[in-house]
């Protein structure tokens, strides 16, 4: 479904277009337009209901599932996205929903607060009665899962007592049904419909970020009175904060576990819910005593899936202790032989509970193990918990193991020893071991060494590596400058570092030589606080012509806060060389910050002809003079005559970008120029007043033409753009004759008088739904950033 919903999102500027153009001519046209790039034989409704141009979503379902345009074939039928639908289209919805539906979404958010109207009461109930029995319709359907959203209204009593009996998923995840204290009465109606045999066929219980402590502890209550109990395979709890309440819940789920609800049980989510380590003992302290019950001829429970992250609160005194014994105690004792999939990240698990997990996975208790993350905790200092966690990811223990995250970024002693030790043992690691996620931050020299040598060759799946610090490049450059050979590892990713002159003079020496080239992915350079002369600095920009970069796409130099130490023309100059020697072809994103001006942007993009830049797609120049009037005529030029041909994102941001410099701008885009840009970032341009955006608005009215691919612009710390600026960029951005691929304005709010109007005509738009082809905005709930 996922690449159905992406194909759908491209659709969307094509279905806006054409609707610019007067192609589509009613809801047909409309339509047709979506199901040729999203056929309906695997349709996933839930993007067409942010499509709207010139209907009504509910009417547009209507009309043509009735006509048969949309087939019989679909199965998932969500409109979660769509807060703006009342009862009486959704029961128009569910009358003529295609036989095959099975997944239902919807989103009952209060329709009152969108419309200021009140709730139809018939309507309602209509809506209630026919999605707990299909009887109005010619054919009936059965939903097996039904996702509900924005159920914060007085009417979820009903709805809850409405659920139909097919269902087999019921996710109410973030839908705030439970999610305030006394909502008892809501929370023993859902209870209701389990006792009652209603829901009897539910498996799967999504209540993540949906229900208060007290409440889930009256749903407990109420489900222990169920006879018989509901066998529940899956259950989700994650992301309910209950606070210094947590230890209570524990106990009430350690009592509804124990009455039998364990026994089932395939998953269990309990992730960032503030359970404290003895919480967690109690939880695993039940799991151990519903692996006894007698219906179960192992004496062992189905659990494939256990994530507890974000638990096991350092306030109480060794509660990571308490967490780690008692998960590692379930594991020794083999309750859980099916466990495939273990998340214990940042639960404060001190080293000697990583140890004990260790010598645990050793001990071949969870052979069937395929992914783990323990990051968060307490690894980046202590040696022997990297060695034990390293001597328990053996292939003989644990075979299939595929996804192992241990960290963010390998910060100390502790993830070093982890990574030597894999590199160094003898017994043979799990085939399909993935560990991508190495990025070195501490990088000793022994280590260094190792990457250099083949024991590398010994971790499966290992092709890539980042080093994202002065001191682990460092290390690296000293390590790879002293090798005979080059660095082996076939993808490497170099950030964050900021050279001296002698680590500068050794990266040359590397590049000369072809060391690092060849595996070299992504380099990105800080000018500073680095002692890095002026001299050296030139010499390590002219090295970079010496050999090919055949996997380089992405160089950033970053600008030191001292101008002396930052970019000059004379290194933009000497960098360009390496682009027309053809070294750096591969580079699709560039980003240069420094003191270079017209110069250096001269020598950057060449003369008209030239194509030694074509493969740029990211364009960055922010914290430069490149703002310069001079400077822009110059990218301006470079941009019409397709020396920049592929060129989709351009950042002059900070760039001291003028009025005149905007214009320019613009005057360059008129006769659709710049085919392919789709974001202009021009974020804290002080000099920036209203007057070249009025010019754009009046450019853009003459010549629809103009920027038509621009998807995003970004005018943040703009502080020049008062006085008539909301009124402007309004009249820009709500007209589909302008700029009608713009999805995205980012700017700040720094005259309110100046953008008073700007929210108060998007606010009216959004309310009045027109049903022009003018764009709907969509005013995100962040001050800076508006979507359309």
């Amino acid at each position: 479904m996922e690449g159905g919903q992406v194909v759908a999102s491209r659709t969307r500027s094509k279905l806006l277009h054409a609707a610019e153009e007067e192609k589509i001519q009613n809801c047909q046209d409309a339509l047709t337009i979506l199901l040729k790039s999203f056929p309906p034989s695997d349709t996933e409704l839930a993007e067409y209901a942010t499509k709207r141009v010139s209907y009504g979503v509910a009417w547009l379902f209507s009309h043509f599932i009735k006509k048969k345009i949309i087939s019989a074939s679909v199965q998932r039928f969500c409109l979660t996205m769509d807060y703006g639908l009342g009862f009486g289209k959704l029961l128009l919805l569910l009358k003529i929903m295609p036989v095959s539906t099975d997944h239902l979404g919807l989103d009952l958010w209060p329709f009152s607060a969108v419309t200021k109207r009140t709730i139809d009461k018939r309507k309602f109930n209509a809506f209630c009665k026919l999605l707990k029995k299909a009887d109005g319709r010619e054919q009936s359907i059965k939903i097996k899962t039904l996702n509900l959203t924005g159920c914060q209204c007085d009417k979820i009593p009903r709805i809850l007592g409405s659920l139909p009996n097919s269902l087999i998923v019921l996710d109410l995840q973030g839908s705030m049904a439970f999610s305030f204290r006394c909502r008892h009465q809501e929370v023993k109606k859902l209870a209701e419909g389990f006792t009652s045999k209603r829901l009897s066929a539910v498996r799967s219980l999504n209540l993540s970020g949906a229900i208060e402590r007290t409440n889930l502890e009256v749903l407990c209550r109420e489900l222990r009175l169920c006879k018989p109990i509901v066998p529940f395979e899956h259950l989700f709890f994650a992301d309910n904060d209950w606070n210094a309440h947590g230890i209570h819940v524990a106990h009430e789920l350690s009592h509804f576990f124990r009455a039998g609800y364990a026994r089932a049980l395939q998953t269990l989510v309990l992730d960032n819910c503030r359970i404290p380590g003895p919480g967690v003992n109690s939880i695993c302290g039940a799991l151990e005593v519903a692996s006894r019950d007698p219906r179960l001829p192992t004496n062992s429970l189905p659990l494939t899936t256990l994530s507890l992250k974000g638990n096991g609160e350092p306030r109480f005194a060794r509660a990571d202790r308490y967490l780690s014994s008692s998960v590692v105690t379930v594991i020794r004792e083999k309750i859980l032989p099916d466990l495939q999939n273990l998340d214990l990240a940042n639960c404060d698990i001190s080293p000697l509970g990583l140890i004990a997990f260790g010598e645990a996975m050793a001990e071949r208790v969870v052979g069937n193990l395929k992914t783990l993350d323990v990051r968060g905790n307490n690894l980046r200092d202590s040696q022997t918990a990297g060695q034990a966690l390293a001597g328990g990811m053996v292939a003989s223990a644990v075979p299939d193991l595929s996804k192992v995250t241990l960290w963010e970024r390998i910060s100390g002693t502790g993830h070093s020893e982890f990574f030597k030790y894999l590199l160094t043992g003898t017994a043979e690691l799990p085939p399909k071991l993935d560990l991508r996620n190495m990025e070195i931050e501490y990088l000793p020299a022994d280590l260094a060494t190792l990457l250099l040598s083949s024991r590398w060759e010994r971790i499966p799946n290992f092709s890539q590596i980042q080093v994202s610090s002065g001191n682990g490049v460092a290390a690296l450059l000293a390590a790879v400058t002293a090798a005979p050979i080059p660095f082996p590892i076939p993808e490497l990713a170099i950030s964050n570092f900021s050279p001296s002159s002698e680590q500068a003079n050794q990266m040359s020496t590397c590049f000369k030589w072809a060391k690092l080239t060849q595996p070299l992915t992504s380099l990105q350079i800080s000018m500073g606080p680095g002692v890095l002369t002026a001299e050296d600095r030139l010499a390590l920009f002219e090295s970079f012509k010496e050999c090919s970069f055949p996997k380089l796409t992405e160089l950033i130099v970053k600008k030191s806060h001292v101008p002396a130490l930052s970019m000059q023309d004379e290194d933009v100059v000497a960098l360009v060389e390496a682009f027309k020697e053809g070294t750096l072809s591969a580079v699709e994103t560039l980003g240069l910050s420094g003191e270079f001006g017209v110069v250096g942007v001269k020598a950057l993009v060449g003369e008209a002809g030239q194509t030694y830049l074509s493969r740029i797609v990211t364009l960055r120049l922010a914290e430069s003079q490149a703002g310069s009037l001079s400077s822009v005529r110059v990218l301006s030029r470079a941009l019409s005559d397709g020396r920049l041909s592929r060129l989709r994102e351009l950042d002059l941001g900070q760039t001291g970008l003028t009025d005149a410099g905007l214009r320019t701008l613009t005057r360059a885009a008129k006769a659709d120029q710049f085919p392919s840009l789709e974001v202009l970032n021009l974020r804290e341009n002080k000099l920036l007043t209203c007057s070249p955006i009025k010019f754009l608005r009046t450019t853009l009215k003459n010549c629809p033409a103009c920027f038509r691919s621009l998807s995003s612009l970004i005018l943040n710390g703009c502080d020049g753009l008062v006085g008539d600026a909301g009124e402007v960029l309004f009249d820009i951005v709500s007209s589909g004759e302008r700029l009608p691929s713009l999805e995205k304005l980012q700017l700040e709010i720094v005259e309110d008088l100046a953008y008073n109007s700007f929210f108060e005509k998007v606010t009216k738009e959004v309310k009045a739904r027109s049903r022009s082809c003018c764009k709907i905005l969509r005013v995100f709930s962040m001050k800076t950033s508006f979507a359309f």
